[in-house]
Order: C-alpha cells, then sequence, then structure tokens
C-alpha cells in the first residue's frame, strides 16, 4: 500500500470539499459571472464613449467625429483605446482613477480565469477573488450610472415623465444584481438553487449584496441598449 505524504493527508478534507458537485457547480458560476462582468465593462467603455463622438449615419453605416474621438480620446493613451476610454471617463468623473487601475486587476483575474479555469476547481492554492468581482460590478455600476443620466439629459426618457437616475437601471445590470442576492437558507441541493449551499457561492452573493443594496424600485431601461 502506497503511503499518502502528510501534508497530502492533512489537507483532503478540504480538497475533498472542494470537488463536490456543488463546489465545483459554484466555482463555474462565479467564472461565467465574472466573464459577464467583464464583457459588459469593455462595451460600456469602448463602445459607449466612441458613441458620444457619433454624427449620424448615411447609406455606410455611423458616422463619427474622428477627429473629435482621436483629440479627447485617443491622444490620452494612445496605445490602448480602452486604457484612454477609461481616462475620459475619469475625467468627466463617471469613475475615479484608482478605479480604473483596479481594472489592471479585474482584467489579470479575468484572463486567469478564462484560461487556467481548471486550478481554481482542482487546485486548493487557488481560489475565485470575490473582492475583484464586487469590485468590478461597483465599477460597472458607476459607468452604468453616467451613461443613463447622459441618456436623461438627453431626452431619451422624456416620454416616461420626470426620471431619477437611480429608478432607471440597465436590464443586465439588473440580472447581475439579481444573481448577486443571498439565497434562502432552506434552498434545495437537488437543484440550481443547491449552489447556494456552497461557501463560495454563498459569500460571494453575501458580499456583493451588502454592496449593491437599493431604496425605492429600480426598472430596466426601456431603449434596452445597454
Amino acid at each position: 500500500m502506497t503511503d499518502v505524504p502528510e501534508d497530502l493527508s492533512a489537507r483532503q478534507p478540504q480538497l475533498e470539499a472542494k470537488l463536490q458537485p456543488e463546489r465545483i457547480r459554484a466555482t463555474l458560476a462565479f467564472a461565467g459571472m465574472y466573464q459577464i462582468t467583464h464583457g459588459l465593462i469593455q462595451r460600456a467603455v469602448l463602445d459607449d464613449v466612441r458613441e458620444v463622438f457619433c454624427t449620424g449615419f448615411d447609406e455606410n453605416g455611423m458616422r463619427y467625429d474622428e477627429a473629435g474621438y482621436k483629440a479627447k480620446v485617443l491622444d490620452r493613451a494612445p496605445k490602448s483605446r480602452f486604457r484612454a476610454s477609461l481616462l475620459w471617463l475619469v475625467d468627466v468623473e463617471a469613475i475615479t482613477l484608482a478605479q480604473a487601475a483596479r481594472l489592471d486587476e479585474i482584467y489579470d483575474h479575468r484572463h486567469d480565469l478564462t484560461h487556467e479555469l481548471i486550478k481554481y476547481v482542482v487546485d486548493l492554492q487557488f481560489e475565485p477573488d470575490v473582492d475583484l468581482l464586487a469590485d468590478a460590478l461597483d465599477t460597472l455600476r458607476d459607468i452604468q450610472r453616467f451613461w443613463t443620466q447622459w441618456e436623461i439629459d438627453i431626452g431619451s426618457f422624456e416620454e416616461l415623465g420626470e426620471v431619477h437616475v437611480d429608478g432607471v437601471q440597465p436590464l443586465s445590470l439588473l440580472i447581475l444584481v439579481s444573481a448577486s442576492r443571498p439565497m434562502p437558507p432552506d434552498a434545495g441541493c437537488g437543484s440550481t438553487a443547491g449552489i447556494g449551499r456552497s461557501r463560495l457561492y454563498n459569500e460571494t452573493r453575501l458580499r456583493l449584496a451588502s454592496r449593491w443594496t437599493r431604496t425605492g424600485g429600480l426598472k430596466s431601461c426601456p431603449d434596452g441598449r445597454r
């Protein structure tokens, strides 16, 4: 009989817990939510900043003030359109410089989750970073809040009467908020809701819920663009 190394034997209970089906599902669910959040940030930063410089459309598609876009956005960081767009958002006070810098770590973790996901499933030394996801969602919320106020200011919601920025939320953001809410303690383990019983998933939802508490009703953007 092969002897089990002492350190491995001591860690066996933790490894067995990590390899439980509900724990694996929780890790995969976290990775999926993280990917979605990062993708929405990219769209809100890259696509929506460029839309500010849209001047109309013709038979060839959308037309842009390319000179203005270059001078006011791209020239801030000529080697990175994403970085340049972030700095523009900092300048208009949509986010802080610290939030923009934090996105480098958020991107690095997304890259690791994408290309090295298996180590988060089977290796005790690696766990998904809940704080990075929470910070990513905070930044996404702040950027989307800025764009919602922009839409209010240009009259996109005139037909709805008086609209406050905190009373309008993009549908994509509402879905993420819903996914972050804690599950009831009696959620069954025999269904998808059973993921909520794993430590990782429950910790994630509780942390995010504490940041995403809102007063008043929320409704999705009627134009469905964001």
